[in-house]
């Protein structure tokens, strides 16, 4: 009776340290500690099983029954043997290949359009590194794997900045800032943080880094435009908050009167007409048309 219950507990070791590893393998994470363990210990049990019936043993190796179970034994133990192997060798392409599947009608777990279009005019590595501790970092992983998913340029981790404070000074990032967790995006030399990580925002950043050169744009006055400064443009009517965000963007941000102008300057990259109250002149319209035309 005791060296059936150390065989039964020898297999069950060993049945453990082997679903721990193929999990492990198809990429939930495993432990070798725990593996080995188990290992040893289900060996050794089965030993000491072995060894309590020993002589229960020899008499049935020298009957003809053994050779009977040696032969369906050997059958068994090499079909075990080779869906391991299956197993195993699926583990390890799993590791190098996968595939992700948005089953959801609004395509709510895939990126849209303008962020697959960023991703893909990326021509040097984006560096993200998201610091949050692992309770509040599941959501965060949810986004930011699916730009990983999509471009092998998107190179993302994920650090507790309790574990690694070195990693804050690294980066630059005041520790203060790290309230509710922060995520670092760098490409091209340059660096900003995002705070509130939405597809939105994270492709909005990315657009930020990526753009080269100056970029201006300009608010046509003169017809009583709405206004983007003074006390005119912080009104409920004004555009100061846009402008603003164009600023935040890094736009470069200017006013312009035609009838003085004569024409759009060559350096603009968008003219803004923020609801006009009077009549353009002839040579306004004009200098717009030529505008567009351009």
């Amino acid at each position: 009776m005791t060296s059936s219950l150390l065989a039964a507990l020898g297999l069950v070791g060993l049945v453990f340290a082997i679903l721990h590893f193929l999990l492990g393998l198809f990429g939930a994470g495993f432990d070798p500690l725990w593996v080995g363990g188990n290992l040893v210990a289900g060996a050794a049990l089965l030993v000491s099983a072995a060894v309590l019936n020993l002589d229960a043993l020899r008499e049935r190796m020298a009957s003809g029954e053994a050779k009977r179970a040696g032969k369906y034994g050997t059958s068994a133990l090499l079909g075990t043997g080779f869906l391991l192997v299956i197993l195993g060798f699926l583990g390890f392409l799993s590791t190098r290949t996968h595939w992700r599947f948005d089953w959801s009608e609004a395509g709510v777990h895939s990126l849209s359009d303008q962020s697959q279009k960023v991703l893909a005019g990326l021509d040097s590595d984006v560096e993200v590194v998201a610091f949050y501790p692992p309770l509040d970092v599941r959501p965060v992983r949810e986004v930011l794997d699916r730009y990983a998913y999509a471009s092998p340029r998107f190179k993302v981790q994920y650090v507790d900045p309790n574990e690694r404070p070195e990693l804050l000074a690294r980066y630059d990032i005041a520790p203060e800032k790290l309230g509710n967790g922060l995520v670092y995006v760098g490409l091209g030399g340059e660096s900003v943080e995002v705070t509130e990580v939405t597809e939105e925002n994270f492709t909005n950043a990315m657009v930020k880094l990526s753009r080269t050169g100056e970029k201006k744009v300009y608010f046509v006055e003169g017809h009583n435009e709405r206004a983007i400064d003074g006390e005119a443009g912080s009104q409920k009517e004004g555009f100061e908050r846009a402008a603003d965000a164009l600023r935040n963007e890094n736009y470069t941000v200017e006013t312009l009167l035609l009838a003085a102008k004569g024409d759009v300057p060559g350096d603009a990259d968008a003219v803004v007409i923020p609801g006009p109250t009077r009549s353009f002149l002839a040579e306004e319209r004009d200098a717009l048309r030529r505008y567009l035309e351009r």
